[in-house]
Parts: C-alpha cells; sequence; structure tokens
C-alpha cells in the first residue's frame, strides 16, 4: 500500500484547515437586522471607494464618517441618511437619547472610515472575526510571543465599562489594524457594540472575543508546520 507523500499530506492539511476556516466565516456572518443593515452600506460604500480609486459620492461620505468617529450619534446631520436610511425599524430609539443599535451602526460605520482610508484593499472582510483580526495583529507570521502593547489594549477594551471607553479601545486597534492592512466583518462588530451596551449580553460578547483570538485558524502557517514536521520512518 502507498503511503502518502509529505507534499500531498501537507496538501490535505491546507485544504482541511481552509475548510474549516470558510465554515468558521459563514458562523460568524451577521445574524441580526442591526448587523446586516451595517454590512450591506458598508460592503455599498466599499465597493465604490475601491472601484478605480473611488468616485465623488464614497470618497465624501468616507470622509464624512471619519470626521464624525469622535462626534455624538446625532450631532452630525452629514451622516445620517447614510448611517439609518433603510434601518429596520425596531432599531431606531423611542426617546431624547440613541438606541444601542444607533449608537453601534454610528460606531461601525465610522470606525470603517478610518480603517479604510487610503487603503486599495477591503477592510470590511465578510465572516471575519473582531478577536481574529486582534490575533493576527497581535501574532504576525505565529511569531513566538504575542505583542503585549496589542494584547494590553486588548483587555483594556474588553474589561472598559461604557461604551465610549470601548470604543476609545477599539479605534487604537483599528488604527494598528490599518497599519498591517488586517481587516474583518464590521456587520458582526456592529451587533457586537450593541449587545456590549446590554449587562446581560456583554460578557457572551467578550467571551466570542477570546475564542476568536485564542482559536484563529492559519490556513498556510499550519500547512507549513505539517509540510516541515518529521514523517515517520
Amino acid at each position: 500500500m502507498t503511503s502518502p507523500s509529505p507534499q500531498s499530506t501537507g496538501k490535505s492539511a491546507e485544504l482541511g484547515t481552509a475548510d474549516i476556516a470558510q465554515k468558521v466565516r459563514r458562523l460568524q456572518k451577521p445574524r441580526t437586522d442591526l448587523g446586516r443593515h451595517a454590512s450591506r452600506l458598508i460592503h455599498v460604500l466599499q465597493k465604490r471607494a475601491l472601484a478605480r480609486g473611488g468616485d465623488s459620492w464614497s470618497n465624501a461620505t468616507l470622509a464624512r464618517l471619519r470626521r464624525a468617529v469622535q462626534h455624538p450619534v446625532g450631532a452630525d446631520p452629514a451622516v445620517w441618511e447614510f448611517l439609518f436610511e433603510d434601518l429596520p425599524e425596531h432599531c431606531f430609539g423611542k426617546g431624547d437619547d440613541p438606541s444601542p443599535d444607533e449608537r453601534a451602526v454610528h460606531a461601525a460605520a465610522t470606525l470603517y472610515a478610518v480603517h479604510q482610508q487610503s487603503k486599495d484593499r477591503p477592510m470590511h472582510v465578510d465572516g471575519e472575526g473582531f478577536g481574529t483580526a486582534i490575533r493576527r495583529l497581535a501574532n504576525p507570521q505565529d511569531a513566538a510571543e504575542l505583542a503585549m502593547p496589542v494584547l494590553r489594549r486588548f483587555n483594556a477594551l474588553a474589561t472598559a465599562d461604557n461604551l465610549d471607553e470601548q470604543l476609545h479601545h477599539a479605534r487604537g486597534l483599528v488604527q494598528l489594524m490599518r497599519r498591517e492592512s488586517i481587516g474583518f466583518d464590521y456587520g458582526t462588530f456592529a451587533e457586537d457594540l450593541a449587545r456590549l451596551q446590554d449587562p446581560a449580553h456583554a460578557d457572551a460578547v467578550r467571551l466570542r472575543w477570546a475564542r476568536q483570538f485564542h482559536r484563529s485558524i492559519r490556513p498556510a502557517a499550519r500547512a507549513d508546520k505539517t509540510e516541515s514536521a518529521p514523517q515517520p520512518a
């Protein structure tokens, strides 16, 4: 009986981990009306921004969103139509304060605009978890040690007890990801930001990020390790 060659074994391992990664991405796609709304509007903006260097609408919209990144929700009329047109009715607030969903879509879209600035590749990546992106930032090329400044900022985000503080740390991480061209799914991120504002669901968001961080699937790196591993005699 012929034994599989190291090359074929490595290729099989790569295909296997790639299949798993694809399944994980499908599971991590937005599941709520809010998440699908955020994903849809950012996808449209990104597609136009990356087509031949962007058009006047996408460039102007990204600039307005970047200017609004630290503004309160509702403070900048220039972004209202983009953020709230076709937002499901139940996501809107009822009183004077913005709803958690309104805050979340505002935060996700403005952070995306910061992330995408001057980039020629998509920073909104369907199915890529926020925790997975942080792992790639903290552990490039499967380095032996995690980058402690990234890990400290991630921990600060996870332990922050209000949205303003959480967004401060998230903005710092996004700026680092932008430098390294690491993207993630802003639809699921909007869902996460909405749930972080609910004490009943905040710990579940943190747990999901922790799982993504510690279970990140890196098909190419794992295949390389399989190919370089000693083969039995």
